[in-house]
């Protein structure tokens, strides 16, 4: 697969750009490699999953590009005389079976779901409550190389919080 291009979004550069300089330049080397010619470098850790999720991306734009180059559809000639016949009437024939949903729009099951399970659906006097209590503990230890304290997460670039994460929870 060779292409003449890929689009490279801002996404693909907030996710690099918190990344130590060789890390950087080899995802960065990866990318454009395989958005051109479709060759994946070997990579591992967080940059083999960085670049799995920018992989995706990339690959569903080609497949979108390709269907451009079907050029239009292809019908057979008995549904073009069929199409252009219908034309000249005003258009698509009317559905003559609708269904239920097209005569009543309105009716999308909720009433009958809420009234099989013995409530209304309007109904304040409604007394269901959630009581979920979250008993995680996460004080974990932050000692190793490179994380930063919780605290300061939010003030990090989405790929330093993802590598953040990484190196707290995996084995780096």
């Amino acid at each position: 697969m060779e292409n003449n291009g890929f689009i490279f979004y801002p996404s693909f550069y907030e996710a690099l750009e918190g990344l130590p300089d060789e890390a950087y330049l080899r995802l960065t080397k990866c990318i454009i490699s395989y958005g051109i010619t479709g060759e994946q470098t070997d990579l591992a850790g967080y940059e083999r999953n960085i670049f799995a999720t920018i992989k995706a991306q990339i690959d569903a734009n080609t497949r979108k590009m390709g269907g451009g180059k079907k050029g239009g559809s292809s019908t057979s000639e008995a549904k073009a005389a069929a199409a252009r016949e219908n034309g000249k009437r005003g258009g698509r024939p009317k559905d003559e079976n609708p269904t239920a949903f097209d005569e009543n729009p309105s009716c999308i099951g909720l009433e009958t779901q809420a009234e099989t399970q013995g409530a209304s659906v309007n109904n304040p006097n409604n007394n269901n409550t959630n009581n979920n209590t979250n008993e995680n503990d996460n004080n974990k230890d932050n000692d190793q190389a490179g994380v930063p304290p919780e605290e300061n997460l939010d003030k990090l670039s989405p790929s330093q919080t993802f590598i953040a994460f990484w190196q707290k929870n995996c084995d780096v």
